[in-house]
Order: structure tokens, then C-alpha cells, then sequence
């Protein structure tokens, strides 16, 4: 009956000094990389438009690829005043980071450190001072 209820509770930690270490065996290539034995930190972006104008594209790429920013992340949606996006899952290093409003001015942030889960607010003064705001 306990042992039921470890397996279907699902949030308890097994304490290692009741297991034994499994005999070595050998992996191929594949399960390697399944079950690599270094974790992948995995962080977010939150960014929240506190700016007069609405944001209709937002680009998060890492800084190493020069040629193509990738996935537009609002997909068709908009970041009015006071509304946020959060990205997930970025591995940790240095980002380009693209905004285009709503009309067409362009905004662009290079190598951007995230290294943890980060928040930023866009704000009226901050765009301005981007190249290509007026």
C-alpha cells in the first residue's frame, strides 16, 4: 500500500542511500545525448510594453546567428500598453533582441547576457533612445 502511494504522490524525493548503483553499461550516441548527465539551465524573458506605442513584432536570437533572427514571437499578436510576453527556455548566453512597432521603427539590443530569469519594461524614453525612434 505505501509503496502505491510513493508511486502515484510522484512529488517525493527518493533518498539515494536505498538504491544501488546500476552495473556500467554501454549507451549509443543517442541515449548519450538523452541522458546527458550535465543539467541545461533553462531561463525566461519577460517583457512588458510600458510605452505609447503598441510593439507588432518581438525577435529573441541568440547573438552568434547574424543571418536570420528566427521566430517572431507574438505571432500575429500585439503588445499593447501594459501587456507582457515571456519567452521560456532560453539557454543561457548572449541574445540579439529585436522590437518593430506599430509603425515599422525598428529596435535593436545585441548581445543581451541572460543568465538568468530576466524582466525588462519597455518604456516611452527607453524606445526613444533606440536607434530608429524619433
Amino acid at each position: 500500500m505505501l509503496a502505491a502511494f510513493l508511486v502515484l504522490a510522484g512529488n517525493v524525493k527518493a533518498d539515494s542511500s536505498i538504491f544501488t548503483p546500476a552495473a556500467p553499461f554501454e549507451l549509443n550516441d543517442f541515449q548519450e545525448n538523452l541522458f546527458d548527465s550535465e543539467p541545461q539551465n533553462r531561463y525566461s524573458l519577460k517583457i512588458t510594453n510600458r510605452s505609447k506605442w503598441d510593439i507588432h513584432e518581438v525577435y529573441v536570437e541568440t547573438s552568434e546567428n547574424t543571418e536570420d533572427w528566427g521566430k517572431e514571437w507574438l505571432s500575429g499578436r500585439v503588445l499593447k500598453r501594459d501587456t507582457f510576453i515571456t519567452i521560456t527556455n532560453l539557454k543561457p548566453g548572449e541574445y540579439d533582441v529585436r522590437f518593430i512597432d506599430e509603425g515599422n521603427d525598428e529596435c535593436i539590443l545585441r548581445n543581451i547576457a541572460i543568465n538568468k530569469n530576466t524582466s525588462w519594461a519597455i518604456t516611452t524614453a527607453w524606445l526613444e533612445k533606440c536607434a530608429g525612434y524619433r
